[in-house]
């Protein structure tokens, strides 16, 4: 039996890695990272020496992938190239493995699920903070890889949970709610960060001209294509709405959001009525001397780069 075995996206491998040499003093809690060139030179011996061992996603992935291709050839030079392609996780009976951001496993179909579903271990863990991403299907993927039988069963799911649900049967949603309360266990951030009560604030700001007049003509074109204006009603592509719509909302952040090709760079940032307002509110907070740094989000990468 091996140690836990923790999956996790690439961009968290750091992270774990402060996290075991905050908690844990003078290499108390041996691990081995199989991630990266490193991982074709990993042996077993290696992960028997440790109490962790971290691989992420992709290489779960590749690892699985080239293990079914080399079992589908024979011969001694197949069997050189495995022995120097290092160690097949999905050849290890684990002790534990833990998912970290378990949704990336959510499309069965995909290489990730199919390999992650076949692993062998004596107990399982997800970690997520979005179960359920798109449909109940994300999260039975989840229950697949736990055993949590009857749940993973395709039939039993479908009728017992999904359809209900679906229908809108409160007494499928009534059974989902009592298997989540049964099998998980949620932290909230009011438990486990302190906060100040949020504020927020809803600031009504003028687009400057020509861009208020850009802005109320296509609105009337979206209305006429999509909205109350619509004549004749003929169908619309749902895809073609969101595109508009987007295009609408990135013109009330900056005209050059909607620019194609070079046009860009003909604008300032202060061509933007949000980002002057927003400027002048940052310097007001940070002068202010309560705050020593503000975070801003947006929806649109673009409009922060200005």
């Amino acid at each position: 039996m091996r140690p836990p075995h923790i999956y996790l996206p690439t961009i968290n491998v750091d992270n774990w890695i402060n996290e075991i040499n905050t908690h844990f003093d003078n290499g108390s809690l041996p691990y081995q990272v199989f991630y990266g060139k490193e991982r074709s030179t990993i042996q077993f011996q290696d992960i028997s020496r440790v109490a962790i061992v971290l691989a992420t996603y992709e290489s779960v992935c590749i690892s699985g992938i080239k293990e079914s291709n080399d079992s589908q050839q024979i011969g001694t030079s197949d069997q050189g190239r495995k022995k120097k392609s290092g160690l097949n996780l999905s050849n290890v009976r684990w002790f534990r493995i833990v998912l970290d951001e378990a949704h990336y496993m959510k499309d069965p179909k995909t290489n990730r699920s199919i390999v992650l579903l076949s692993l062998k271990a004596q107990r399982r863990l997800c970690l997520t903070g979005t179960p359920m991403q798109n449909n109940l299907g994300d999260l039975h993927n989840l229950l697949k890889f736990l055993r949590l039988e009857p749940w993973s069963n395709n039939s039993i799911w479908k009728q017992c949970v999904e359809l209900p649900v679906q229908l809108c049967d409160p007494r499928g949603i009534l059974t989902l709610q009592n298997l989540m309360n049964g099998i998980s266990m949620r932290r909230l951030k009011t438990t486990v960060l302190e906060l100040p009560e949020k504020v927020e604030r809803v600031i009504n700001i003028e687009l400057k001209s020509p861009w208020n007049q850009i802005y109320e003509k296509n609105h009337e074109t979206f209305a006429v294509q999509f909205g109350k204006n619509r004549v004749g009603g003929q169908g619309w592509n749902s895809s073609d709405f969101f595109g508009e719509l987007v295009d609408l909302r990135q013109l009330c952040d900056h005209p050059a959001l909607i620019e194609k090709g070079p046009g860009i760079n003909n604008y300032g940032w202060n061509e933007s009525s949000k980002i002057v307002h927003l400027v002048g509110d940052v310097k007001d907070f940070l002068c202010s001397g309560a705050v020593n740094r503000v975070v801003i989000f947006s929806e649109f990468k673009r409009f922060l780069e200005m």
